[in-house]
């Protein structure tokens, strides 16, 4: 069944502004989620008048009480919901439901950990000498545009709204085209709340780009957040810096699994290949690259081989799936393209194909593909995938595995896999990472900061750093002369 009517939120009204219709598709069978209209440019700049008000006026930017009281609202709405966004998030983005429950309750998590920070702002003072005293405030930054993707459209809008709002600011949203059937849900209920004043948050649908763009360049935005490719994200910094916005920026991944001699090599292969194929590849913390000590390189592959041939696509809802499906025929043709890339290399081999799905199933389903590689001067071993598809790579000693692991140009995310902690964090400490796991991949915790070094991004999301790209210092100075 079809949902109808997806508008966009401009001050407590959802409104039709129709720009553009589209109908979001559950890539598991390609049945219709939901329709959904776009903006005018007049509602945009409605949305952005608003969230100004918002900002200007009244007492959220103002009143910690107030944003703590909001946020832990928005997430009791979001909890009376949440069976009803697990079961949309399966249908419109096609990942597991363990998967997309997951995300629900970090969704509500988050909010209720920034409903504690919002209560939990402090300056600092200093005094030079008697007489003087400096009060260093933090300050909302003022109004800002989330623009998230749609590979976990709640999380990765949640990790964002709520420092956002918990540091004072107030937000327009800009859910990716593919999920905004259940972005629009969610945003339903989260400004429901009775406690969230006027104007604090719109959401604007998105047909194509032009409503992202405005946003960048509008006059009165003044931080971007945004999770998504690295090209995107050096399109918005090019954008934004004219006017010297603040931004939090989230882009690409090319993760590596760096797997020791001495590594527990069951349990490293059991984390690889879920790393490998969590959301079927299509996260930015993904494994993308294995990296394994020569002397087990043999009997590592065919671990993960093993491990990633009893993979099972299939649509999320079913128990049996243990893999979801890919975000559109695109993605698809790019798993396999790869492949055949990596075929024609005379330094590279196929290690496990992976199989086109899509006449068999009727959805975008693949399976995960492992290649192995002896040069890291391509593509495959630079880039971004966005597919459950790995290289495999071989090292001599721990300085040589920390050196592959440096190649490309990101540092959002890495492993290090070893029975010697010791070793293990020597090369964690070495990579250029802003994560790195050690014994296990893909560990994400509301409290602890994630980002990226290099082109992997700009700032710190969840953690308490999360507030800093939301807020500005103010140094307010007194002079007093007075004396008895």
């Amino acid at each position: 069944m079809m949902d109808h009517g997806h508008f966009s939120l401009v001050d407590g009204v959802w409104l039709q502004g129709i720009n553009g219709c589209y109908v979001s598709l559950n890539p598991a069978d390609r049945s219709p989620v939901g329709e959904v209209h776009g903006p005018d440019a007049a509602v945009a700049e409605q949305a952005v008048a608003a969230a100004v008000r918002g900002f200007r006026k009244g007492q959220w930017a103002r009143s910690p009480r107030t944003r703590a009281a909001a946020l832990n609202a928005m997430a009791d709405a979001v909890a009376a919901i949440a069976n009803d966004l697990i079961d949309l998030l399966v249908r419109e983005n096609g990942k597991l439901r363990a998967e997309a429950t997951g995300e629900v309750m970090a969704s509500i998590s988050e909010l209720r950990y920034y409903a504690g920070l919002s209560r939990d702002i402090f300056g600092r003072t200093f005094s030079g000498q008697p007489g003087q005293l400096s009060l260093i405030d933090k300050e909302p930054a003022g109004v800002c545009a989330v623009i998230t993707p749609w590979n976990a459209p709640l999380t990765l809008l949640v990790r964002s709204l709520g420092p956002a709002l918990a540091a004072g600011c107030t937000v327009i949203v800009k859910p990716h085209r593919a999920t905004t059937v259940v972005s629009n849900l969610f945003m339903r209920a989260i400004t429901s709340v009775p406690n969230l004043p006027t104007g604090v948050l719109q959401s604007l649908n998105d047909p194509g780009d032009w409503v992202g763009a405005r946003l960048v360049n509008h006059e009165h935005i003044r931080v971007i957040s945004f999770t998504g490719s690295t090209a995107t994200g050096a399109k918005i910094a090019g954008s934004a810096a004219s006017r010297f916005k603040k931004l939090s920026l989230e882009l690409g991944g090319k993760a590596p699994a760096v797997v020791l001699e001495d590594a527990d090599l069951d349990r490293a292969a059991r984390e690889i290949a879920k790393g490998i194929t969590v959301l079927s590849g299509q996260m930015c913390v993904c494994v993308s690259r294995v990296l394994v000590d020569r002397h087990i390189a043999e009997a590592f592959r065919d671990k993960l081989i093993g491990e990633l041939s009893a993979v099972r696509p299939g649509p999320g809802h079913l128990p049996s799936s243990t893999m979801g499906a890919m975000f559109d025929d695109g993605a698809v043709e790019r798993h396999m393209t790869n492949q055949q890339t990596a075929r024609a290399h005379p330094d590279m081999e196929v290690l496990l194909a992976g199989e086109d799905l899509r006449d068999e199933t009727g959805g975008c389903f693949v399976t995960p593909a492992l290649f192995s590689s002896r040069t890291t001067d391509h593509p495959l071993i630079q880039n971004e995938l966005f597919t459950p598809m790995a290289s495999f790579e071989t090292f001599d000693n721990p300085e040589e595995a920390v050196a592959l692991a440096n190649v490309p140009d990101f540092g959002l995310a890495a492993s290090v896999h070893s029975t010697d902690i010791n070793r293990a964090r020597w090369v964690a400490s070495r990579i250029d990472s802003g994560t790195v796991w050690i014994n296990c991949h893909n560990r994400l915790f509301v409290e602890v900061e994630t980002g990226g070094y290099k082109s992997s991004g700009i700032g710190r999301l969840h953690g308490v750093e999360a507030l800093l790209d939301f807020q500005e210092t103010k140094h307010v100075y007194l002079e007093n002369d007075y004396e008895l």
